[in-house]
């Protein structure tokens, strides 16, 4: 814990107390210090203010007492990796949002929380990569999709994953909450994707990857949304997410793929209020079927969705459910 002391003078007088905050912990973001203040973290004097807007009166010393990096936050904790199956050859996990699948130190040099590392702190062996930041890796997942994942634990299941992957031998199945209804109801999306922006961004290009995604809407929001399940035959960059676009129905939550998707006057406060505050792609990796490297018998996984694509389904049924 570290504590900070900050001098509160006349001229601070009448300011609110996040911005003055702010003002003096240009290394700390206002919202950190929002949280901060929420959470009975602020004093003025031996006071504990726990409003942002609280406007300050007095001259006086305000205490912040800030977490370090050594304390376990809750936001690690709500990463904290789910794993599903081990043995000796493979390890499959529920993967949270927020969390890589892997470092990759030139893009993401701000963000080291991922699969790869997590694992390793668990004192969970995988197997050697040239990379050591991509030990076990085979199949990936992007940052704020959550769900099943499989990695390899030695050569033997690595070779084996790898070829099945390649093969198109792996069901993979998603479920994706859409803006708009896809149509036809069921389909097969079969539309090149190549990478551009620095590979920061995927889109539809004739000269890209072959990239094929089958889907059916399982659900119909009053035309308005839809839940999809999407079943990948191979695995490029946001694959799912640039096909659902490419036919007019982004990822609700989708921050670059459907950013400009304007919230209707005629939602509920509730409606609106989620679909604000729902800032990651609205996408979960449901099922994952593959052959076990070393018995070659098939081995079958399932994974509920998270909670807030759970509590998203439920206010859109409650409030424009149309059955198909």
């Amino acid at each position: 814990m570290k504590i900070k002391n900050i001098n509160i003078t006349q001229k601070d007088l009448g300011k609110r107390i996040d911005i003055f905050l702010k003002e003096k912990c240009e290394d700390i973001s206002r919202n950190k210090l929002s949280n901060l203040i929420k959470s009975n973290k602020v004093k003025l004097e031996s006071k504990i203010i726990n409003d942002p807007a609280y406007l300050i009166k007095k001259e006086t010393q305000a205490t912040v007492y800030i977490e370090t990096k050594d304390n376990i936050t809750l936001d690690n904790k709500k990463k904290e990796l789910d794993i599903i199956f081990e043995d000796e050859c493979i390890v499959v996990i529920n993967k949270k949002s927020g969390v890589l699948s892997h470092l990759n130190k030139e893009k993401n040099s701000n963000n080291n929380y991922n699969v790869v590392s997590s694992l390793k702190r668990k004192k969970i062996n995988l197997y050697n990569s040239e990379n050591p930041s991509r030990d076990g890796i085979v199949h990936r997942l992007d940052k704020d999709t959550t769900g099943l994942m499989v990695l390899a634990k030695n050569a033997i299941s690595y070779e084996s994953l790898v070829r099945q992957f390649f093969e198109r031998q792996v069901h993979k199945l998603y479920i994706a909450l859409c803006w708009s209804v896809p149509l036809p109801l069921a389909g097969k999306i079969d539309k090149p994707i190549s990478d551009y922006l620095n590979r920061k961004k995927a889109r539809v290009q004739n000269i890209g990857k072959s990239a094929i995604t089958e889907y059916i809407v399982k659900k119909n929001y009053n035309n308005t949304f839809s839940k999809v399940e999407c079943k990948i035959l191979t695995g490029r960059t946001h694959q799912i997410r640039v096909h659902m676009q490419s036919i007019k129905c982004p990822l609700i939550g989708d921050q670059l793929y459907s950013r400009d998707r304007n919230i209707s006057k005629e939602y509920s406060n509730q409606l609106s209020s989620i679909l604000n505050r729902f800032n990651r792609q609205a996408l979960h990796a449901k099922e994952l079927l593959f052959e076990h490297p070393k018995n070659k018998k098939k081995i079958f996984f399932s994974c509920d969705m998270p909670d807030d694509m759970v509590e998203l389904e439920t206010i859109l049924s409650e409030e424009m459910l149309k059955d198909n």
